[in-house]
This record gives structure tokens, C-alpha cells and sequence, in this order.
């Protein structure tokens, strides 16, 4: 009669989260009886851990207070519970951001299943996501001018719906720094993205066989931010740093979109390589909010266009000020 007063008295006190309730071949209906009225008036979350009890534990199933065999377990369960509990308040508390929708240019539902970089770009400066300059040119003489208006040190990129992965090809000449470094690097894209497909040279105008010019972003820290839509779950959203970081270890951060501000600042805080972006070793710091902005938008991006199977940004340049995207692609269902 002793076991409700005193299993009361603890679960009560407002710094007790909850409780494991262990029992060894102790099969009293009190004991149960004391639990299940704690859980029902107090709220809090329950394990419990039992050996050759069989009328606790199966009053304990009916009242969906879960039953282990092993305290390693039950303590696992419990961590489960709170880190649940703390999930749905936090929704509670913290909405997801929602942002004005934009659409895919070009009809996405159309016939192409892959949209470039100058289009995928577009979409995300819509969403106040801020891009590189850049200026789409269909030969070398609009290349030279674009160079002029956006200002040396430029890059060079061949535009084609037909090359994803356009380093791979040669597709991409960096730090360019006068025109005559300009009209050699736009005659070796071509010549090398010609030897993977003969069919990129610029021979009509259309966004399909393009060179694309933009500016030259010095400093800061890669960063990758990338979607994908899963057949179950829905848009999911990706965090890690540029380069080795999230392709070869594998230090990233995934949430299953919508995402609040909250989670935003949990995907950076959770990757291993966090403390370079807080000025680790004499780097610069970088701005943490700009990436919270950045995630909360690629969001609602993702959950607001269901056409989009998956979103590359890779890489985003993150510097003490702003964030830039460098380059993006974006694949349709």
C-alpha cells in the first residue's frame, strides 16, 4: 500500500522529467496500480524494466507504458520519449517559416527532367536566396561583354541541358582575370565538353548551348545544401560543409522538411566539422544566421514545388557577411 504515496511523491517534483520503474519477480498489482495513476495524472514518460512479472508487464502494456528486460534498453527508449516530447513542443512553439510561391520557368512538368544552373538559380533568388551574378551568353563575343559588366575576376561555365555534371567534362575555368584569358578559356570548354558531346557547341541560340559568366567568388567556406523527396517521408533537407567534409566523411545533417528555425541551427551545430564555420584556429567566422535563412527557404522551396525529385546546391560560398550560391541543379520526378 506504500507504493502510490511514495511513486507519487517522486514523479510529482517539478525536475523529475520521468522515470524507470524496475521490478525483479515482484509481481504486485500495486506496484502497477501506483505507475499507471503517476503516468495518467502527471504526464511525464514511463519505462520500465521487469523480470518474471507477468501481471505488472501486462498492465502495463494496456496502459502503453512500455516493458523491457534490460535496463540498457529501457534507458534508450526513455532518451527516445523525452527527445520526442521535446519535438513536439518545439513544433508547437516554433513554426515553420512560409515563403510567397514561385514556379519553375520553362514548364518543369514538361519534357526536361534536369534544369541547369542559370534556370535553377533564377528559382532560388525568387525564394531571396542570393546567387551569384552571372549573365547567360550564347558566344564569345556576348561572353566578352558580360565579363566587362560584371567585372574581372570572372568564371566560365558551359550552360547545357544535355552536361549535369559539368567540372567533369572540363566545363569549368576559374578565375579569369582579363579577356584575353577569357577568349582562350571559352575555346578549351568547348573544345573539351565537345569530346564528351559533340552536340553542346553553340550552334543556335536557346539556353541548351550556352556559356555562362559570373562572378568570382574569393574567401570563405564551401557549404552544401541539397533536397531530395522521398516516396514515404516526403522533401527532405541536406546540411554539411564543401568538399571532402560531406562527400568522403560523410558529415552532414538531414531533416525531413517542414523545418523551423530551431532545426535550422541544429543541422549546423549537429556536423562534426561546426567549429570552422564559428572561426576554429584563427578562421574566419562565418554568418550562421544567413545559413538558418538559406535552409528555411530551400524548405519551403522543396515543400512547395512537388515536381522537384531532388536540389543541388553545391557549392554556396559563407563568409562573415552573406551567402552566395555558386552553383546549383535541380531534377524533376
Amino acid at each position: 500500500e506504500n507504493y502510490e504515496p511514495c511513486v507519487d511523491l517522486v514523479v510529482r517534483q517539478p525536475n523529475i522529467g520521468g522515470v524507470i520503474a524496475l521490478n525483479v519477480n515482484l509481481d504486485r498489482p500495486e506496484f502497477a496500480r501506483a505507475f499507471i495513476k503517476a503516468k495518467k495524472k502527471y504526464k511525464k514518460p514511463i519505462v520500465a524494466v521487469l523480470v518474471d512479472d507477468p501481471f505488472i508487464s501486462q498492465e502495463f502494456h494496456k496502459h502503453q507504458i512500455p516493458v523491457f528486460s534490460a535496463p540498457e534498453r529501457a534507458v534508450r527508449a526513455y532518451r527516445g520519449l523525452l527527445e520526442y516530447r521535446q519535438i513536439r513542443k518545439k513544433l508547437s512553439t516554433d513554426k515553420p517559416r512560409r515563403y510567397t510561391k514561385h514556379y519553375c520557368s520553362g514548364d518543369p512538368r514538361g519534357r526536361l527532367s534536369f534544369i541547369g544552373e542559370y534556370e535553377s538559380k533564377k528559382l532560388l533568388k525568387r525564394y531571396g536566396i542570393p546567387v551569384t551574378r552571372e549573365v547567360l551568353c550564347q558566344d564569345e563575343h556576348a561572353a566578352l561583354k558580360a565579363a566587362r559588366q560584371i567585372g574581372y575576376p570572372v568564371v566560365l561555365k558551359i550552360a547545357s541541358e544535355k552536361i549535369i555534371h559539368k567540372s567533369d567534362v572540363g566545363g569549368v575555368i576559374l578565375n579569369i582575370n582579363n579577356e584575353q584569358e577569357l577568349k582562350m578559356a571559352a575555346k578549351r570548354v568547348l573544345r573539351l565538353a565537345s569530346n564528351v558531346l559533340p552536340s553542346v557547341i553553340p550552334a543556335k541560340a536557346g539556353i541548351q548551348n550556352s556559356f555562362l559568366v559570373q562572378k568570382m567568388i574569393k574567401g570563405g567556406q564551401e557549404i552544401i545544401i541539397g533536397g531530395r523527396r522521398d516516396e514515404i517521408f516526403g522533401p527532405a533537407i541536406l546540411f554539411g560543409l564543401g568538399g571532402i567534409f560531406t562527400e568522403v566523411l560523410k558529415d552532414f545533417a538531414l531533416r525531413i522538411c517542414p523545418i523551423t528555425g530551431t532545426d535550422a541551427r541544429e543541422m549546423i551545430n549537429e556536423i562534426k566539422g561546426n567549429r570552422i564555420l564559428k572561426g576554429y584556429r584563427g578562421k574566419e567566422k562565418v554568418n550562421l544566421n544567413a545559413i538558418t535563412d538559406a535552409l528555411l527557404k530551400v524548405s519551403s522551396l522543396l515543400l512547395e514545388h512537388p515536381e522537384i525529385k531532388e536540389l543541388d546546391i553545391n557549392p554556396a560560398i559563407i563568409n562573415e557577411r552573406n551567402l552566395t550560391v555558386v552553383d546549383a541543379r535541380i531534377i524533376l520526378s
